[in-house]
């Protein structure tokens, strides 16, 4: 007998996001921006799957490994993450945290002072929490 994947994939992921309404999603490549509508310009939500926009978490060097970043409330991330993070002066990278640390909630690498957290290769244990989390930042960006 099959058994489920421990990890939940970004289609999982992308099926459920277009359930939510209103909802524009922008596909680059294999990566998924997820909007509120076609005129926003800030995702709030996102599916990244390789280097493109940073190399922080490795994502090209590692076969199917994918980062679910998504905007959160303040009381949300610091449920989550624990304490508000900064940028140091002249970095462009949040220190302290190893980006390639999978299935762990850590500060999204470069907009975590703006409250925003994401995960590598979610699991499947994880997955209504994840589910909230997408439903609170869709309903915050509505």
């Amino acid at each position: 007998m099959p058994t489920e994947d421990p990890i939940i994939s970004p289609r999982e992921i992308l099926d459920y996001m277009q359930q939510q309404t209103p909802l524009h999603i922008i596909p680059d490549g294999e990566n998924q921006f997820f909007m509120r509508n076609a005129q926003s310009q800030f995702p709030l939500a996102t599916v990244v799957c390789n280097d493109a926009y940073d190399k922080v978490s490795q994502l090209n060097h590692r076969v199917e490994v994918y980062r679910l970043n998504v905007a959160l409330s303040r009381e949300r991330f610091l449920s989550l993450i624990g304490a508000p993070v900064k940028l140091a002066p002249g970095e462009t990278t949040i220190s302290g945290f190893d980006y390639t640390q999978l299935h762990t909630f850590l500060p999204h690498p470069h907009y975590g002072m703006m409250f925003w957290g994401c995960i590598l290769n979610p699991l499947r244990t994880q997955w209504p929490l994840l589910q909230t989390l997408l439903k609170e930042a869709h309903a915050a960006a509505v």
